[in-house]
């Protein structure tokens, strides 16, 4: 009996250390970053979840391998995603971006690349340099281009929604 009981405390005091050390916590990012921005650009292997959002958001969740590591950078209208050393951090975490003003994403890394709801930009051209998995859910066209170098296996369901489901503006009343 005793053993089973220290053995339980063992596995559970495993777990609390396993759980704390894997969840070091969120870190959000100064949201001026995401100012005018159309364009996403993913040198890294990382995972992303766009998210429609009116206001800016720009936030990791995971351990700090993905803080120390990755590097966000602002240029005119193109916001940069890199990893140092070219590491490998699709499992480390997750980096939610707000993806209301985008117009184009460019992947060049082996990234993960989800929506959290459904995306509504009228137009967004996505251009795949490598090796990706890219899920997305948007109202509007989604125009998908790939290098030479790289094939294309896609999936696409185009569904028909009537404009009265749409969320529309309050008009302003008196």
């Amino acid at each position: 009996m005793k053993k089973s009981i220290v053995l339980s405390l063992l596995l559970l005091s495993m777990n609390l250390f396993n759980f704390s050390m894997a969840n070091d916590g969120h870190w959000p990012l100064p949201t001026e970053k995401l100012a005018g921005v159309n364009t996403l650009i993913v040198n890294a292997n990382v995972t992303i979840v766009l998210v429609n959002n009116n206001n800016p958001v720009l936030e990791m969740v995971g351990n700090k391998s993905l803080s120390k590591n990755v590097s966000f950078e602002k240029t005119g209208n193109t916001l940069v995603i890199s990893v140092a050393n070219k590491k490998n951090l699709v499992g480390a975490g997750v980096i939610y971006i707000s993806a209301n003003e985008f117009q184009k994403i460019q992947v060049n890394g082996n990234s993960n690349i989800r929506t959290l709801n459904t995306l509504q930009i009228p137009t967004l051209e996505v251009i795949f340099n490598g090796v990706c998995e890219f899920e997305i859910h948007n109202i509007g066209e989604v125009n998908i281009k790939e290098s030479k170098d790289y094939t294309l296996e896609q999936s696409k369901e185009v569904r028909k929604i009537p404009a009265s489901v749409l969320e529309s503006k309050p008009l302003r009343g008196f």
